[in-house]
């Protein structure tokens, strides 16, 4: 009989491991998961804490994972990390080591986040029973855990890079570089091109010094093994410490060199590669042997890697809200003073950002930009910038600030025309018929009139003679022009100032710049951050998010995008599983 409703059938036999059996698709769950905000789990006694419907959706998942049909728990990790706390428990009824090693290999697998904990528990359990081919096994299974669960780097890039022996048992070496950018198949291409680029710039250098790069990487992660290890060292963690330490040696080169393609590529986040082992020796021989190195080399062969391609950059401007700006700061200096060349660059520079959730701020900025050369190009890219911002999750529904609408509009009548279009765009969601009606707001007005003839015949016959009489008078005479009539406060036309009659979800007080026009849900986030000390757990802005119906990634990206013109940078950002402001940013955008 097994304990909680028993995680694993216990039938006393020993199970092979078969790595690649672990790994299935994960199945989403059509009820939908119960939400359970993301903390520490530190036992199976947590589930205490749980709500009725969690506990229930729990006894599910597990249940389902018995019979190997494994749950997707969209980011819900919780009950992922109660499920290993269970097994753990299982494990004192049954004893039985290898039926734990199967079921932590399939949880680690399967929930990735769970892994480290997962195997450092079963490694625990491991060495009390002394069961070091089981602990070998340990190693072997992390080796074959990768992010498309198929192939490891070397493996994958064989053949589409053509590699030799070498340079794939190296790449193998490297724990899968398991992040957005790196999905991005150009993305990490070029970067596996540079790094054997460095590696081998790296294996000259040391050959000029009389030395190897591996001979002194292993120097280094044999001073790394002793000191971790100190006197508990013996032959099975010596073995796996030591390559575990030259993979994190390779596995940090990578890393480098994807931040010097990130940057090349204008992806913002950069990967976190400090080195510090809390141990001054193991410090100063990482900076000698390998920060050193790295150093001279990665600048010089940077220039290497190719320009992404169209697909790679329509990703890289989904993941990067803002890399469109540097785009567009080019379009305008290459295209001042040629309107069409300037907007049909626009045009092409929106398509690449499809996947740009704040693709409408584009058409915003170029219609401002171009406003005081272009009147007809200004509202072109304004009334593509109203159709985008419709398609998008949340209609931000921006206005032209008045000294635009100055520029654009002399008379009350053209602005007037011009919110009559925007309204019928609203509600047509016919692109092309605003378009093509907006030509005509510059074209000179020409009121139609209809002349009663029977009256004008009237008034010829009554003053035919009066008529005849005043001709031979001015026959003679020239004519005198008119006289000026002088403009006054009262004769010049009026311009009242100029409000797009749209829907606003703008706050009418809020204690923030009240130019940046933030919405009602953008301020509440803004004072949950203020109230967290500029920090949210992801989980929080995403359940924030859900309750006010909105994207947490367009709710974030949003307020950067608001943000951005005034900080030059971006206010929020991500850092693993939590929200960060900078409070100094955060001071700046506070109204004075």
């Amino acid at each position: 009989m097994d304990a909680h409703n028993g995680v694993v059938d216990v039938t006393g036999e020993a199970v092979k491991i078969d790595y690649q059996a672990n790994i299935r698709s994960l199945r989403r769950y059509g009820s939908g998961i119960p939400y359970w905000e993301a903390r520490y789990i530190y036992s199976y006694n947590e589930l205490q804490t749980a709500t009725a419907q969690q506990d229930a959706f729990y006894q599910y998942f597990k249940k389902q994972f018995q019979v190997k049909d494994y749950l997707d728990l969209e980011g819900n990790y919780n009950y992922a990390f109660i499920l290993l706390f269970d097994l753990l428990e299982n494990y004192k009824l049954h004893t039985n080591t290898r039926l734990l090693e199967q079921s932590i290999f399939e949880l680690a697998a399967n929930y990735p986040k769970t892994k480290a904990y997962a195997l450092s528990a079963l490694s625990l359990v491991l060495e009390e029973q002394q069961d070091w081919a089981a602990i070998d096994r340990i190693r072997d299974f992390q080796l074959h855990l990768s992010t498309d669960r198929s192939l490891k780097l070397g493996n994958r890039f064989r053949k589409k890079l053509m590699l030799n022996d070498y340079d794939v048992e190296l790449l193998n070496k490297i724990w899968y570089p398991d992040n957005s950018f790196c999905e991005i198949e150009f993305c990490l291409r070029e970067t596996v091109k540079l790094f054997l680029l460095v590696t081998e710039a790296i294996d000259r250098k040391y050959l000029k010094e009389g030395a190897t790069t591996e001979v002194e990487f292993n120097t280094l992660a044999d001073l790394i093994t002793h000191k971790q290890l100190g006197t508990g060292i013996n032959n099975y963690n010596y073995k796996y410490t030591m390559l575990s330490a030259i993979g994190d040696i390779y596995t940090f080169l990578f890393k480098n060199v994807e931040n010097a393609v990130r940057q090349a590529y204008g992806h913002a986040r950069k990967l976190n590669t400090d080195v510090n082992y809390n141990d001054e020796e193991i410090d100063a021989l990482y900076k000698e042997k390998v920060v050193d190195k790295l150093g001279g080399i990665l600048p010089v062969w940077i220039s290497r890697i190719e320009a992404p391609d169209e697909q790679a950059n329509i990703k890289l401007n989904a993941l990067n809200t803002t890399r469109w700006r540097s785009a567009f700061q080019s379009i305008c200096e290459k295209h001042a003073g040629n309107a069409p060349a300037f907007y049909q660059a626009v045009l092409e520079l929106a398509r690449l950002n499809s996947q740009n959730p704040s693709v409408e701020m584009i058409y915003f900025e170029a219609s401002k930009s171009i406003a005081k050369a272009d009147k007809l190009t200004a509202l072109d890219l304004f009334v593509n910038y109203v159709f985008t911002d419709m398609q998008s999750a949340v209609f931000d529904n921006r206005q032209m600030n008045k000294t635009v609408q100055k520029s654009l509009f002399a008379t009350d009548e053209q602005f007037n025309d011009f919110r009559d279009i925007i309204n019928k765009l609203i509600a047509s969601k016919d692109l092309q018929a605003a378009l093509t009606t907006v030509r005509t707001i510059y074209l000179p007005k020409r009121k139609k009139m209809i002349l009663n003839q029977e009256a004008i015949s009237q008034i010829n016959e009554r003053h035919a003679g009066t008529v005849e009489l005043l001709n031979k008078y001015l026959a003679d005479e020239e004519p005198e022009p008119p006289m000026p009539v002088p403009v006054t406060a009262s004769t010049a036309p009026h311009q009242a100032d100029i409000v797009l009659p749209l829907q606003s979800n703008t706050l009418q007080t809020s204690i923030y710049e009240a130019s940046l026009g933030l919405s009602a849900t953008q301020v509440a986030v803004l004072n949950m951050f203020k109230k967290s000390n500029f920090t949210l757990a992801a989980a929080e802005v995403d359940a924030f998010a859900k309750a006010n119906s909105v994207f947490k990634n367009h709710l974030t990206d949003s307020i950067n995008e608001i943000c951005y013109e005034l900080l030059d940078d971006v206010l929020i950002e991500e850092d693993e599983e939590h929200y960060i402001i900078n409070q100094q940013y955060y001071n700046n955008i506070l109204a004075k």
